[in-house]
């Protein structure tokens, strides 16, 4: 092996047990959302993904979220109870079911995104514009390479 196949694959180590530590630090960071949003982290997700894609089969939800379709079904049933989010069956197939954000749900699910938002980038604003800078730059190459391989 070349040095510089070692120095890459040391480099690559680091990059993901930082990357384990961001992910973990950002979760601990936006967790907390407001005692008036009662959501569970799953529930607030399943909001996230129909504010992302749009309206989304269920079988698509429970995939991202990792779960079963039966557990999406409690997630939405509760959602839909809240006025969260709509339930529609495919005229085509009665046994698919599409969702997607209500009015309320769309206005909720903005006012988490922006307080996590708020509470990340307060605590990021001590870094320097060059340094946020070489962030973007960085994170943006690196999504790019991870997306061509994905597809």
């Amino acid at each position: 092996m070349s040095s510089e196949t070692v120095d890459k694959e040391s480099y690559l180590a680091r990059i993901q047990a930082l990357l384990d530590e961001f992910f973990y630090n950002i979760k601990q960071a936006t967790q907390d959302v407001g005692a008036d949003i009662p959501l569970a982290e799953g529930q607030i997700f399943l909001l996230y993904l129909l504010w992302k894609f749009g309206p989304c089969k269920s079988t698509y939800i429970a995939g991202q979220l990792g779960i079963t379709s039966g557990a999406v079904t409690g997630m939405t049933d509760k959602l839909a109870g809240l006025d969260l989010l709509t339930r529609e069956r495919s005229l085509a197939d009665r046994r698919v079911v599409m969702l997607s954000l209500t009015e309320q749900g769309l206005r909720l699910i903005e006012r988490v995104n922006h307080r996590r938002f708020e509470r990340i980038s307060t605590q990021l604003r001590s870094l320097s514009l060059d340094d946020l800078s070489k962030t973007v730059d960085v994170l943006a190459k690196m999504n790019g390479t991870l997306r061509e391989r994905a597809q």
